[in-house]
């Protein structure tokens, strides 16, 4: 199976799995996401997009906008949460992002009581 960023999606993981296990669990999804990009960028220097706003439209009609954790490499959408559980929602809600974005590759990584990540990929 030939998977898009598939070198890029596995540092993001890596990175996930050395935060989780350095910080440990319990704090807001703000330190987690502080936490990647920190070590995202001493580790592997990849230019990452934090709290990026992207413009939601329906057909020509502008809705709003919503704001995206991180972009890395302006390739990979990553959504955070920090829940007792990956959830179902979350894992809608970052297609619906990836619809609305520049990206086709997206991870939900939840730092919750146990690891769980997701990636997707749409065309």
């Amino acid at each position: 199976m030939n998977l898009k960023h598939n070198a890029l999606t596995k540092q993001i993981i890596h990175a996930y799995f050395e935060i989780y296990n350095r910080v440990g669990f319990g704090f807001e999804k703000s330190v987690y996401k502080n936490g990647l990009v920190a070590f995202l960028r001493s580790t592997h220097q990849l230019h990452i997009e934090v709290d990026k706003m992207t413009k939601i439209f329906l057909e020509m009609d502008y809705l709003g906008e919503v704001f995206v954790d991180l972009v890395v490499e302006n390739n990979v959408l990553v959504h955070i949460t920090a829940d007792d559980r990956l959830l179902e929602k979350e894992l809608k809600r970052l297609h619906s992002f990836l619809k609305h974005s520049d990206c086709t590759v997206g991870l939900l990584l939840n730092f919750g009581i146990q690891t769980e990540f997701k990636r997707i990929e749409i065309p």
